[in-house]
């Protein structure tokens, strides 16, 4: 079995229109390129059961030493432009903890995501069987194609038993 979560947005879909002609390379699945010169991707392993609780989220291909966080929602939305790259979710969204790339370009969050959703998040923000959450990174990005602040693919993740 391959890793949880299919990608429902990224810079390089048919129709995505990365806002400062920042377009990624065709079959990269990944946000619109950022000063890296790539766009960065968001990525899981582990499961998608609840039980296990062992989801881990891994954003790569981002500028070393640059604030970031993860967003979550249950809507996808069509990838509107946002700053450099797109925003894949429509409201309401929440976030994770804010992490740091770090001098490697990552971060990542989990395993432990539904425990962080049941002791941070309202009820209907929980991690359930049968909830599909879609995820996308933000981060900082002040030499980017065009400013401020850039975002990853979106994954979506549908939580079975």
């Amino acid at each position: 079995q391959g890793a949880p979560g299919t990608v429902v947005c990224s810079g390089d879909d048919p129709g995505a229109n990365c806002p400062c002609g920042n377009t990624p390379s065709a079959g990269s699945h990944s946000g619109c390129r950022n000063s890296t010169n790539f766009g960065a991707t968001l990525r899981a392993s582990g499961t998608a059961s609840v039980a296990n609780d062992d989801l881990a989220l891994t954003s790569a291909g981002l500028p070393v030493n640059k604030a970031g966080l993860v967003l979550v929602g249950p809507n996808a939305s069509g990838g509107l432009p946002f700053h450099a790259g797109l925003l894949c979710l429509a409201p309401p969204v929440r976030r994770l903890q804010g992490a740091n790339s770090g001098a490697g370009g990552s971060f990542a969050h989990g395993p432990g995501l539904g425990a962080y959703a049941a002791t941070h998040f309202a009820e209907p923000w929980r991690i359930a069987v049968g909830t599909q959450w879609i995820f996308q990174s933000w981060f900082r990005d002040t030499s980017g194609p065009c400013g401020a602040a850039n975002t990853s693919n979106a994954l979506a993740v549908t939580f079975v038993p």
